[in-house]
Protein backbone atom coordinates (compact mmCIF):
# COMPACT_ATOMS: atom_id res chain seq x y z
CA UNK A 1 0.00 0.00 0.00
CA UNK A 2 2.75 2.37 0.64
CA UNK A 3 4.63 1.49 -2.45
CA UNK A 4 1.51 2.30 -4.25
CA UNK A 5 1.02 5.82 -2.27
CA UNK A 6 4.44 6.82 -3.29
CA UNK A 7 3.94 5.98 -6.92
CA UNK A 8 0.79 7.88 -6.82
CA UNK A 9 2.55 10.65 -4.70
CA UNK A 10 5.44 10.62 -7.32
CA UNK A 11 3.19 10.98 -10.46
CA UNK A 12 1.32 13.65 -8.71
CA UNK A 13 4.16 15.99 -8.12
CA UNK A 14 5.85 14.81 -11.84
CA UNK A 15 2.32 16.24 -13.28
CA UNK A 16 2.55 19.96 -10.57
CA UNK A 17 6.20 19.99 -12.04
CA UNK A 18 4.91 19.69 -15.75
CA UNK A 19 2.47 22.22 -15.01
CA UNK A 20 4.79 24.55 -13.19
CA UNK A 21 7.20 24.94 -15.56
CA UNK A 22 3.55 25.52 -18.22
CA UNK A 23 2.03 28.30 -16.45
CA UNK A 24 5.76 29.32 -15.93
CA UNK A 25 6.20 29.93 -18.98
CA UNK A 26 2.84 31.56 -19.47
CA UNK A 27 3.56 34.41 -16.86
CA UNK A 28 6.93 34.76 -18.42
CA UNK A 29 5.50 35.65 -21.75
CA UNK A 30 3.25 38.20 -19.64
CA UNK A 31 6.02 39.59 -18.53
CA UNK A 32 8.04 40.21 -21.72
CA UNK A 33 4.66 41.97 -22.72
CA UNK A 34 4.18 44.06 -19.79
CA UNK A 35 7.99 45.48 -20.13
CA UNK A 36 6.80 46.68 -23.52
CA UNK A 37 4.18 48.00 -22.13
CA UNK A 38 2.52 46.54 -25.54
CA UNK A 39 2.85 49.92 -27.02
CA UNK A 40 3.83 49.77 -30.59
CA UNK A 41 5.73 51.73 -32.62
CA UNK A 42 2.84 53.88 -34.17
CA UNK A 43 2.25 54.91 -30.33
CA UNK A 44 5.85 55.31 -29.00
CA UNK A 45 6.72 59.07 -28.44
CA UNK A 46 10.33 58.65 -30.29
CA UNK A 47 9.00 56.96 -32.81
CA UNK A 48 6.72 59.71 -33.52
CA UNK A 49 9.07 62.95 -32.81
CA UNK A 50 11.86 61.15 -34.85
CA UNK A 51 13.38 62.73 -38.05
CA UNK A 52 15.13 59.79 -39.33
CA UNK A 53 16.41 56.79 -38.09
CA UNK A 54 19.63 56.62 -36.99
CA UNK A 55 22.24 54.84 -39.87
CA UNK A 56 26.02 54.54 -40.86
CA UNK A 57 26.71 57.67 -42.94
CA UNK A 58 25.92 60.94 -42.91
CA UNK A 59 23.13 62.60 -41.32
CA UNK A 60 21.88 65.99 -40.88
CA UNK A 61 22.86 68.15 -37.65
CA UNK A 62 19.76 68.98 -36.07
CA UNK A 63 17.82 65.82 -37.16
CA UNK A 64 16.51 63.87 -34.28
CA UNK A 65 17.63 60.07 -34.73
CA UNK A 66 15.73 56.79 -33.64
CA UNK A 67 17.02 53.40 -32.78
CA UNK A 68 15.24 50.49 -31.41
CA UNK A 69 16.38 47.01 -30.21
CA UNK A 70 16.04 44.23 -32.60
CA UNK A 71 14.01 40.83 -31.09
CA UNK A 72 15.67 38.46 -33.12
CA UNK A 73 19.33 39.94 -32.79
CA UNK A 74 21.96 37.79 -30.99
CA UNK A 75 25.03 38.05 -29.50
CA UNK A 76 26.69 41.79 -29.26
CA UNK A 77 24.24 43.57 -31.77
CA UNK A 78 21.32 42.79 -29.46
CA UNK A 79 20.33 45.34 -27.36
CA UNK A 80 17.47 46.39 -25.12
CA UNK A 81 16.56 48.55 -22.16
CA UNK A 82 19.41 46.83 -19.97
CA UNK A 83 21.80 47.58 -22.72
CA UNK A 84 24.57 49.97 -21.07
CA UNK A 85 25.05 52.36 -24.76
CA UNK A 86 27.61 55.08 -25.33
CA UNK A 87 28.03 57.48 -28.13
CA UNK A 88 31.77 58.34 -28.57
CA UNK A 89 33.55 60.17 -31.44
CA UNK A 90 36.08 58.16 -33.81
CA UNK A 91 39.37 59.66 -33.16
CA UNK A 92 41.17 61.84 -35.71
CA UNK A 93 43.07 58.89 -36.80
CA UNK A 94 39.65 57.26 -37.37
CA UNK A 95 41.13 53.98 -36.49
CA UNK A 96 39.35 53.87 -32.81
CA UNK A 97 37.53 55.76 -30.88
CA UNK A 98 38.00 58.75 -28.17
CA UNK A 99 38.08 57.01 -24.52
CA UNK A 100 35.51 58.98 -22.94
CA UNK A 101 31.84 59.21 -24.09
CA UNK A 102 29.81 61.73 -24.71
CA UNK A 103 26.99 60.43 -23.69
CA UNK A 104 26.25 57.34 -21.87
CA UNK A 105 22.36 55.94 -22.01
CA UNK A 106 19.60 52.99 -22.96
CA UNK A 107 16.81 52.12 -24.60
CA UNK A 108 13.66 53.33 -22.79
CA UNK A 109 11.29 50.58 -21.72
CA UNK A 110 9.81 49.93 -24.92
CA UNK A 111 13.22 49.77 -26.89
CA UNK A 112 13.37 52.88 -28.79
CA UNK A 113 16.15 55.87 -28.41
CA UNK A 114 15.67 59.68 -29.63
CA UNK A 115 19.24 60.73 -30.04
CA UNK A 116 19.17 64.67 -30.64
CA UNK A 117 22.15 65.29 -32.93
CA UNK A 118 22.05 68.98 -32.68
CA UNK A 119 23.84 68.75 -29.11
CA UNK A 120 26.97 67.56 -30.97
CA UNK A 121 29.47 69.21 -33.69
CA UNK A 122 30.08 68.41 -36.92
CA UNK A 123 32.21 64.63 -36.97
CA UNK A 124 32.47 60.82 -37.14
CA UNK A 125 30.92 59.47 -34.49
CA UNK A 126 29.54 55.79 -33.13
CA UNK A 127 27.35 53.88 -30.71
CA UNK A 128 29.03 51.32 -28.61
CA UNK A 129 27.54 48.75 -26.60
CA UNK A 130 29.57 49.11 -23.20
CA UNK A 131 28.76 45.71 -21.92
CA UNK A 132 30.00 44.04 -24.86
CA UNK A 133 32.55 46.69 -26.30
CA UNK A 134 31.73 46.53 -29.55
CA UNK A 135 30.20 49.43 -31.81
CA UNK A 136 27.06 49.08 -33.73
CA UNK A 137 26.29 49.79 -37.34
CA UNK A 138 22.39 50.69 -37.55
CA UNK A 139 20.01 50.40 -40.47
CA UNK A 140 18.93 53.53 -42.04
CA UNK A 141 15.72 51.38 -42.86
CA UNK A 142 14.17 50.22 -39.67
CA UNK A 143 16.90 51.95 -36.70
CA UNK A 144 18.14 48.40 -35.39
CA UNK A 145 21.26 47.29 -35.78
CA UNK A 146 22.50 45.69 -38.55
CA UNK A 147 26.21 44.62 -37.40
CA UNK A 148 28.83 45.04 -34.67
CA UNK A 149 32.69 46.15 -35.06
CA UNK A 150 35.56 45.94 -32.98
CA UNK A 151 35.67 49.92 -31.36
CA UNK A 152 39.36 50.04 -31.38
CA UNK A 153 40.33 49.41 -34.58
CA UNK A 154 39.73 50.93 -38.11
CA UNK A 155 36.82 48.66 -38.29
CA UNK A 156 35.16 51.58 -36.36
CA UNK A 157 34.11 53.61 -39.26
CA UNK A 158 32.11 50.29 -40.36
CA UNK A 159 29.44 51.33 -37.80
CA UNK A 160 30.57 55.04 -37.44
CA UNK A 161 27.90 57.82 -39.12
CA UNK A 162 29.04 61.49 -39.79
CA UNK A 163 27.00 64.75 -38.40
CA UNK A 164 27.04 67.30 -41.60
CA UNK A 165 25.61 70.89 -41.07
CA UNK A 166 22.79 71.52 -43.75
CA UNK A 167 23.77 74.76 -45.80
CA UNK A 168 20.78 76.92 -47.19
CA UNK A 169 19.78 79.83 -48.29
CA UNK A 170 16.33 81.14 -49.64
CA UNK A 171 15.50 84.56 -51.45
CA UNK A 172 13.24 86.02 -53.94
CA UNK A 173 14.62 86.75 -57.41
CA UNK A 174 13.49 87.17 -61.32
CA UNK A 175 13.43 85.00 -64.33
CA UNK A 176 17.37 86.12 -64.28
CA UNK A 177 18.26 84.87 -60.84
CA UNK A 178 18.63 88.43 -59.65
CA UNK A 179 17.66 89.08 -56.09
CA UNK A 180 14.63 91.62 -55.72
CA UNK A 181 13.01 93.45 -52.85
CA UNK A 182 9.26 94.44 -54.55
CA UNK A 183 6.57 93.02 -56.71
CA UNK A 184 3.22 94.00 -57.86
CA UNK A 185 0.08 92.44 -57.12
CA UNK A 186 -0.98 91.73 -61.02
CA UNK A 187 0.32 91.38 -64.20
CA UNK A 188 4.31 90.32 -65.08
CA UNK A 189 5.85 91.65 -61.96
CA UNK A 190 3.44 89.60 -60.37
CA UNK A 191 4.96 86.63 -61.07
CA UNK A 192 8.77 86.04 -59.64
CA UNK A 193 10.32 83.24 -57.93
CA UNK A 194 11.73 82.06 -54.68
CA UNK A 195 15.17 80.58 -55.26
CA UNK A 196 16.68 77.82 -52.41
CA UNK A 197 20.28 76.83 -52.45
CA UNK A 198 21.57 74.01 -50.31
CA UNK A 199 24.05 70.83 -50.34
CA UNK A 200 21.23 68.90 -49.35
CA UNK A 201 19.85 66.41 -51.57
CA UNK A 202 15.72 66.66 -50.47
CA UNK A 203 14.18 68.54 -47.48
CA UNK A 204 10.92 70.06 -46.53
CA UNK A 205 10.64 73.70 -46.18
CA UNK A 206 8.26 75.25 -43.44
CA UNK A 207 7.43 79.21 -44.66
CA UNK A 208 5.66 81.79 -41.98
CA UNK A 209 5.26 85.52 -43.03
CA UNK A 210 4.40 88.65 -40.82
CA UNK A 211 1.21 90.36 -42.00
CA UNK A 212 0.59 87.23 -43.82
CA UNK A 213 -1.36 84.67 -42.11
CA UNK A 214 -4.45 83.02 -44.33
CA UNK A 215 -3.68 79.72 -46.32
CA UNK A 216 -4.83 80.67 -49.59
CA UNK A 217 -2.97 83.52 -49.98
CA UNK A 218 0.26 81.13 -48.85
CA UNK A 219 -1.26 78.70 -51.81
CA UNK A 220 -1.77 81.62 -54.41
CA UNK A 221 2.19 82.57 -53.59
CA UNK A 222 3.78 79.48 -53.52
CA UNK A 223 1.56 77.28 -55.19
CA UNK A 224 -0.43 78.63 -57.42
CA UNK A 225 0.07 75.86 -60.40
CA UNK A 226 -0.90 73.15 -57.78
CA UNK A 227 2.20 70.99 -58.49
CA UNK A 228 3.87 71.48 -55.22
CA UNK A 229 3.06 68.91 -52.35
CA UNK A 230 2.22 71.30 -49.11
CA UNK A 231 0.34 71.00 -45.98
CA UNK A 232 -0.74 74.12 -43.82
CA UNK A 233 -0.94 74.22 -40.14
CA UNK A 234 -4.00 76.17 -38.68
CA UNK A 235 -2.40 76.85 -35.46
CA UNK A 236 1.16 78.39 -36.26
CA UNK A 237 -0.30 79.65 -39.74
CA UNK A 238 2.65 77.59 -41.37
CA UNK A 239 2.82 76.51 -45.10
CA UNK A 240 5.29 73.44 -45.73
CA UNK A 241 6.86 72.49 -48.88
CA UNK A 242 7.30 69.35 -49.43
CA UNK A 243 10.41 67.25 -50.70
CA UNK A 244 11.58 70.71 -52.37
CA UNK A 245 15.58 70.72 -53.53
CA UNK A 246 17.67 73.38 -54.70
CA UNK A 247 16.29 75.31 -57.74
CA UNK A 248 14.34 77.97 -58.56
CA UNK A 249 10.26 77.92 -57.36
CA UNK A 250 7.56 79.93 -58.69
CA UNK A 251 6.00 82.82 -56.29
CA UNK A 252 3.26 84.42 -57.62
CA UNK A 253 1.82 87.74 -55.84
CA UNK A 254 -1.33 88.39 -57.85
CA UNK A 255 -3.90 89.32 -55.69
CA UNK A 256 -2.03 89.72 -52.57
CA UNK A 257 -2.42 92.79 -50.69
CA UNK A 258 -0.37 95.62 -51.21
CA UNK A 259 2.18 96.23 -48.27
CA UNK A 260 5.98 95.13 -46.76
CA UNK A 261 6.64 91.08 -45.75
CA UNK A 262 9.09 89.55 -43.58
CA UNK A 263 8.97 85.50 -44.97
CA UNK A 264 10.45 82.82 -43.06
CA UNK A 265 12.10 80.22 -44.65
CA UNK A 266 12.93 77.28 -41.87
CA UNK A 267 14.20 73.72 -42.49
CA UNK A 268 11.91 71.79 -39.95
CA UNK A 269 14.29 68.89 -39.07
CA UNK A 270 17.58 70.42 -38.86
CA UNK A 271 16.74 73.78 -37.90
CA UNK A 272 18.47 76.26 -40.44
CA UNK A 273 16.35 78.75 -41.61
CA UNK A 274 16.42 82.47 -43.48
CA UNK A 275 14.61 85.20 -43.91
CA UNK A 276 13.88 87.60 -47.24
CA UNK A 277 11.07 91.24 -47.62
CA UNK A 278 8.93 91.65 -50.20
CA UNK A 279 7.39 94.70 -50.97
CA UNK A 280 3.84 93.81 -52.89
CA UNK A 281 3.34 97.05 -55.04
CA UNK A 282 0.30 98.26 -56.80
CA UNK A 283 0.75 97.73 -60.89
CA UNK A 284 1.86 100.41 -62.67
CA UNK A 285 0.13 101.96 -65.06
CA UNK A 286 2.54 101.67 -67.59
CA UNK A 287 4.41 103.44 -70.54
CA UNK A 288 5.02 103.26 -74.19
CA UNK A 289 7.09 106.05 -75.14
CA UNK A 290 9.48 106.32 -78.82
CA UNK A 291 13.44 106.26 -78.23
CA UNK A 292 13.80 108.70 -81.15
CA UNK A 293 12.35 112.16 -81.27
CA UNK A 294 11.70 111.79 -84.98
CA UNK A 295 11.61 109.35 -87.64
CA UNK A 296 13.11 109.86 -91.41
CA UNK A 297 12.59 107.59 -94.13
CA UNK A 298 12.83 108.08 -97.99
CA UNK A 299 9.18 107.79 -99.92
CA UNK A 300 8.17 104.21 -100.38
CA UNK A 301 10.86 102.88 -98.12
CA UNK A 302 10.74 101.14 -94.76
CA UNK A 303 10.54 103.26 -91.35
CA UNK A 304 12.17 102.15 -88.16
CA UNK A 305 10.24 102.74 -85.38
CA UNK A 306 11.65 102.10 -81.81
CA UNK A 307 9.65 102.49 -78.69
CA UNK A 308 10.43 101.80 -75.53
CA UNK A 309 8.07 99.87 -72.98
CA UNK A 310 7.67 100.64 -69.19
CA UNK A 311 5.99 98.43 -66.65
CA UNK A 312 4.21 97.11 -69.28
CA UNK A 313 4.65 94.13 -71.85
CA UNK A 314 2.16 95.43 -74.55
CA UNK A 315 2.06 98.19 -76.78
CA UNK A 316 0.00 100.37 -79.40
CA UNK A 317 1.60 102.63 -82.11
CA UNK A 318 -0.62 105.05 -84.17
CA UNK A 319 0.45 106.39 -87.57
CA UNK A 320 -1.26 108.92 -89.77
CA UNK A 321 -4.33 110.55 -88.91
CA UNK A 322 -7.32 109.58 -90.99
CA UNK A 323 -8.92 112.88 -91.43
CA UNK A 324 -5.80 114.92 -92.68
CA UNK A 325 -4.03 112.44 -94.16
CA UNK A 326 -6.32 110.06 -95.66
CA UNK A 327 -4.98 106.44 -93.96
CA UNK A 328 -4.42 105.98 -90.52
CA UNK A 329 -2.93 102.62 -89.14
CA UNK A 330 -2.22 101.06 -85.97
CA UNK A 331 0.16 97.89 -84.83
CA UNK A 332 -0.10 96.24 -81.37
CA UNK A 333 3.34 94.54 -80.47
CA UNK A 334 4.05 92.36 -77.45
CA UNK A 335 7.72 92.53 -76.10
CA UNK A 336 10.17 89.90 -75.58
CA UNK A 337 11.19 91.35 -72.08
CA UNK A 338 14.11 93.95 -72.82
CA UNK A 339 11.32 96.94 -72.79
CA UNK A 340 11.97 97.92 -76.36
CA UNK A 341 10.25 96.60 -79.54
CA UNK A 342 11.31 97.98 -83.08
CA UNK A 343 8.82 98.13 -85.48
CA UNK A 344 9.79 97.99 -89.35
CA UNK A 345 6.81 99.95 -91.53
CA UNK A 346 6.79 99.62 -95.23
CA UNK A 347 5.21 102.59 -96.41
CA UNK A 348 5.43 101.29 -100.36
CA UNK A 349 2.68 98.50 -99.16
CA UNK A 350 0.47 101.22 -97.44
CA UNK A 351 -0.69 101.86 -100.71
CA UNK A 352 -1.82 98.87 -101.84
CA UNK A 353 -2.70 97.15 -98.25
CA UNK A 354 -6.27 98.80 -98.20
CA UNK A 355 -8.33 98.77 -94.86
CA UNK A 356 -9.08 95.87 -92.59
CA UNK A 357 -7.64 94.45 -89.25
CA UNK A 358 -4.64 91.58 -89.17
CA UNK A 359 -2.80 89.73 -86.81
CA UNK A 360 0.88 88.80 -86.74
CA UNK A 361 3.33 90.18 -89.48
CA UNK A 362 2.63 90.84 -93.15
CA UNK A 363 3.50 93.13 -95.81
CA UNK A 364 3.01 96.12 -93.96
CA UNK A 365 4.69 95.56 -90.56
CA UNK A 366 7.53 93.61 -88.97
CA UNK A 367 9.38 93.42 -85.99
CA UNK A 368 12.92 92.18 -84.89
CA UNK A 369 14.23 89.52 -82.41
CA UNK A 370 11.45 87.87 -80.55
CA UNK A 371 9.10 90.44 -80.20
CA UNK A 372 5.72 89.69 -81.96
CA UNK A 373 2.80 91.59 -83.63
CA UNK A 374 0.00 90.65 -81.84
CA UNK A 375 -2.90 92.32 -84.08
CA UNK A 376 -3.61 95.76 -85.49
CA UNK A 377 -6.17 98.01 -87.73
CA UNK A 378 -5.64 99.42 -90.78
CA UNK A 379 -7.94 102.22 -92.76
CA UNK A 380 -6.28 103.01 -96.10
CA UNK A 381 -7.38 105.54 -98.34
CA UNK A 382 -3.92 106.15 -100.41
CA UNK A 383 -3.84 104.60 -104.07
CA UNK A 384 -0.21 105.79 -104.78
CA UNK A 385 3.26 106.66 -102.50
CA UNK A 386 2.82 108.40 -99.13
CA UNK A 387 3.54 112.20 -100.10
CA UNK A 388 7.12 112.95 -98.66
CA UNK A 389 6.02 115.05 -95.82
CA UNK A 390 4.94 114.49 -92.24
CA UNK A 391 2.96 112.20 -90.30
CA UNK A 392 1.87 112.17 -86.83
CA UNK A 393 3.14 108.95 -84.33
CA UNK A 394 1.65 108.60 -81.14
CA UNK A 395 2.06 105.66 -79.03
CA UNK A 396 0.08 103.87 -75.74
CA UNK A 397 -0.31 100.73 -73.97
CA UNK A 398 -1.71 98.36 -75.00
Amino acid sequence: MTDTNDKLRGLFLAALMVLSITVGSIAFAGSAAAAGNNVTLADDPNFDDRDANLSSGSVWQGQELFLQNDSSAAGSSAINEDTDLALHEVNDDRDGINAAPLKQFSLSSNGTYLLDSSNYDTGEYVIVNQDANRALKFDGDNGMVESDHDPNSDNVTDASFTITTQDFTAEFVDDDGDAIDSVEDEGDDASEFVSFESNRGTFDVEVSADGLDDKADFQQIFNQSGDMTTSWDDDDEILTLEDVSEGDYAANFTGIDTGDYEFTFEVPDTGVSETDNITVNEKAAGSVDFVDSSVDVAQGGVAKITVGLSDTSTGKLLIGDWDDDGFQINVTVDDDGDDEVTVYFNTYEATSFGTGTFSGENDLFAVSDDDEIVGGEATDGVSDLLDAEGYPLSAQTG
